[in-house]
């Protein structure tokens, strides 16, 4: 019932978002369509999070499944639906990010519970806390980057009448997709540090899939992140390389969570 509640109050906010980019341009008021479905969306965002808290945190111990993980990675899109709420320029940003969250949502609690386990240590509380913010923050750039190549091939072909009068400028998307992903790199990179300090082998033969994609992902960020500051790279080729970068987390996690949890029956966040 709570998973109905949290996805009717993303679609009510991504309702009330798609109206403001008509509407709220014609008025002063503080009361507007947009601040509207920010409360809302900020509404069902920590419903979300109650949602959360309630499926993962299990009496036996931590229920991180893959339908619980895409949730909470769902969530973060959802929080960062809520900031970009918030900005005119940014807000039909927020309507992709809205809808995904909803969808994400309705996983809360679903799959099997077999891989429940025992209540991790602290170190390794911080390690999986830390792997699942950065993973949720750099899904977050992805959804830019498909967004940005979207109005740059619109742009591209001359097709900025209608609805394209909405959207942001393109150096302003550009500018939020380096933005979260300066902060997805730095939640990454605390996250491959931990994993070396507090997991005995990451090398180990059920990891070592995992940490030489993610290791091969951080490196690719990083060699964007300093070209960006240092050389002004931009545009869609580093755009590519930003979603390159993503496909190998992606398979780092997904990939090697499902054969370990599937096949061989093991866990780890």
């Amino acid at each position: 019932m709570l998973n109905l509640t949290v996805l009717l109050g993303y679609a009510v906010a991504t309702l009330a978002l798609f109206v403001s980019l008509r509407f709220d341009r014609e008025t002063s008021s503080p009361l507007t369509p947009g601040s509207l479905g920010a409360l809302l969306g900020l509404g069902a965002a920590v419903l979300h999070a109650r949602a959360l808290y309630t499926a993962v945190l299990r009496p036996e111990g931590w229920l991180l499944n893959v339908p619980n993980v895409l949730s909470l990675f769902a969530w973060q899109l959802g929080l960062l639906a809520v900031i970009a709420a918030a900005n005119r320029e940014l807000r039909i940003i927020s309507l992709p990010l809205f809808i995904i969250a909803a969808a994400g949502a309705l996983l809360t609690g679903r799959g099997t519970e077999a891989f429940t386990r025992a209540e991790p240590a602290l170190e390794l509380k911080i390690h999986a806390l830390l792997s699942l913010l950065a993973f949720g923050l750099l899904a977050a750039v992805a959804v830019i980057a498909v967004f940005l190549l979207f109005q740059d091939r619109r742009l591209r072909h001359g097709r900025v009448s209608g609805w394209m009068g909405t959207l942001p400028p393109l150096f302003v998307t550009e500018r939020l997709l380096f933005s979260v992903l300066a902060g997805g790199w730095v939640l990454l990179t605390l996250s491959l540090g931990s994993g070396f300090m507090f997991i005995d082998n990451m090398f180990d033969q059920h990891l070592v899939h995992k940490t030489i994609l993610s290791l091969l992902g951080w490196v690719i960020l990083s060699i964007l992140l300093l070209g960006h500051r240092l050389r002004g790279w931009r545009g869609r080729r580093t755009v590519h390389w930003v979603l390159g970068s993503f496909a190998l987390l992606l398979v780092a996690y997904f990939g090697s969570k499902t054969i370990l949890e599937d096949v061989l029956g093991r866990t780890w966040g």
